[in-house]
């Protein structure tokens, strides 16, 4: 974890949730990809740990991450349940210590590490299966890909434009994925994602209208997947944080 202190927006929002008072330590844990905090230490020190999945849904889904974060700011409202959160952190900091003196763990994954992290998607012109049957051609923007190594992909839903309607994606939805040279499998989809135009109206939003073509490359980067209508182009998200100071909150 490192100190969150490189993205003025999200610490306000954060503050903003936090209340009045002594505010958390909030940390960053970038190597961690899902959607959620977590809140430990002491009554007079307590931290909050995001991970970086939940800062990415500050961006992609700010009811569901304001959620998040309220549900764990609530949680420790007693000095034993932080005194023993705290002892557990410092549990944890002594296996990580332990296993890393040990060296490093190897786990198999079915995932391309280039691929690994997440992801916004370019805009682009795709075809959308309507209801009735009806093909149309549908300009997207802005959907936030997430690709972890224990073999999971989530796709945020941005913004959509079909005939001249701009609709919000909401929700998410989730697949199993693997890769071998140059090919992606999406399979078992879950999760329910919709788009919602700004008078209200709402379309389902299909799992296989969000999923990424086969075919692909994946350079530093940008990821590239050609399918036979279109290419998607996605661009690498980058989180800025701060560097610990001696003495500071990250010592």
């Amino acid at each position: 974890m490192m100190p969150l202190d490189g993205d003025a927006e999200l610490r306000a929002e954060l503050a903003g949730l936090a209340g009045g008072g002594r505010q958390p330590v909030w940390l960053l844990a970038p190597y961690a990809y899902t959607e959620t905090g977590r809140m430990f230490g002491l009554p007079w020190r307590r931290c909050m740990r995001i991970d970086v999945g939940l800062a990415i849904l500050f961006r992609a889904d700010r009811v569901r991450f304001r959620s998040a974060v309220s549900r764990e700011l609530v949680r420790p409202r007693h000095s034993k349940a932080l005194i023993g959160m705290g002892a557990g952190a410092v549990v944890m900091a002594v296996a990580a210590t332990a296993s890393t003196a040990a060296g490093p763990a190897h786990r198999p994954s079915a995932v391309d590490r280039c691929l690994v992290g997440f992801w916004v998607e370019a805009p682009s012109v795709q075809p959308m299966l309507l209801p009735g049957s009806v093909v149309a051609r549908v300009e997207r923007r802005g959907a936030i890909w997430s690709f972890s190594p224990d073999g999971t992909a989530t796709v945020h839903p941005g913004r959509s434009t079909i005939d001249s309607t701009v609709y919000e994606g909401t929700g998410a939805i989730h697949w199993t994925v693997d890769t071998t040279p140059g090919q992606l499998t999406l399979t078992a989809p879950t999760g329910t994602a919709a788009l919602v135009a700004a008078d209200g109206t709402s379309r389902p939003l299909d799992a296989g209208d969000s999923a990424l073509p086969g075919p692909y490359t994946c350079r530093e980067d940008t990821m590239t997947a050609p399918g036979e209508l279109s290419v998607a182009v996605l661009h690498r998200i980058t989180i800025t944080v701060g560097h610990s100071k001696p003495g500071g909150a990250g010592s």
